[in-house]
């Protein structure tokens, strides 16, 4: 699979997932041996169906989301992005309440892709500093 297509596939994974919330379509991105750990704090399990709930979990917390790709770089079947995805918090998360705040978190993804579809992803985000922008965490002082 060419490189453009690999980082195709991606950009469309990340957008129903990540912007539009969509876990009804997580089926027709993700092979159905996907794995990941990245959304263990959500206590869901690590194939399609949990990342369908993580998904569905996102959808009901945030809102107005948008992702910026800073860098994409595709080789032989693996898809790496640097990115900044931002959302308005509109609903519960993880005990917290919507705080309506306008929030941003950088984040680097790197997946595996066979025959058109994700079959495993790992994820490193900023999440210490989204739950300071949520009010969770103080700001560290000086």
């Amino acid at each position: 699979m060419s490189s453009d297509n690999l980082k195709s596939i991606i950009r469309h994974f990340v957008a129903k997932a990540f912007e539009t919330f969509d876990a009804a379509a997580i089926p027709e991105l993700v092979a159905p041996h996907f794995r990941t750990d990245a959304f263990a704090a959500f206590g869901v399990s690590q194939g399609p169906q949990g990342l369908q709930q993580a998904v569905a979990a996102l959808g009901a917390a945030f809102s107005n989301a948008q992702v910026k790709v800073d860098d994409l770089i595709a080789e032989d079947d693996r898809v790496v992005m640097r990115y900044r995805w931002a959302a308005d918090h509109t609903g519960a998360m993880m005990g917290i309440a919507a705080t309506g705040r306008r929030v941003e978190m950088p984040g680097i993804l790197i997946a595996r892709i066979a025959n058109g579809k994700l079959i495993e992803y790992w994820r490193q985000e900023d999440m210490l500093g989204l739950l300071r922008q949520l009010g969770a965490l103080p700001a560290p002082t000086a």
